[in-house]
């Protein structure tokens, strides 16, 4: 196994003259570590503290490395999965270019502003727009039909015209 510890590394002592790192011990922290596991974690799974395992890494760079390395395994994993997915999933292919190419495929909205000029402007061809309809209708009830004054406060304050039925 390419993450096996040699013996010489294994009879490593920690400051107080105990016998600590065991294959044991490494073997539980790369399984940890392969399912991405906080140092936390996988010290916590091979019952060991914090402390050690940065005092081993500290002497130990190519343990070091190795535990790192396995941290990539599940995104690696899910990158597969996710290319895999992509082959019969048309939505879920858009959503994948939409995070990855976000200049070219993210969805994007336009603000436009409007001026009170456009506000009134807009208002006044609604106006004649009704005022075309009811003229058109036969047996129409009163509806109100006051022009709009105020630009673009009126929208907040304009009475609702709707034609009868």
């Amino acid at each position: 196994m390419a993450g096996d510890v040699t013996k010489e590394k294994i009879e490593e002592f920690d400051d107080k003259g105990k016998w600590k790192l065991t294959q044991d011990t490494v073997n539980k922290l790369e399984q940890a570590f392969s399912i991405d596991a906080t140092v936390e974690e996988a010290c916590f799974f091979a019952n060991i503290s914090k402390q050690t395992y940065y005092n081993w890494c500290k002497y130990n760079t190519e343990l070091k490395d190795r535990f790192d390395a396995l941290r990539n395994k599940p995104v690696l994993k899910a990158r597969q999965e996710v290319i895999k997915g992509l082959d019969n999933n048309p939505e879920f292919s858009l959503k994948y270019l939409e995070r990855k190419r976000k200049d070219e495929f993210s969805p994007r909205t336009e603000q436009v502003s409007v001026s009170d000029g456009d506000v009134n402007e807009a208002l006044d061809s609604i106006q004649e727009l009704i005022k075309a309809g009811q003229s058109n209708e036969q047996g129409s009830t009163q509806t109100n039909t006051e022009p709009v004054q105020g630009g673009a406060e009126a929208l907040d304050n304009s009475t609702e015209v709707s034609p009868s039925i």
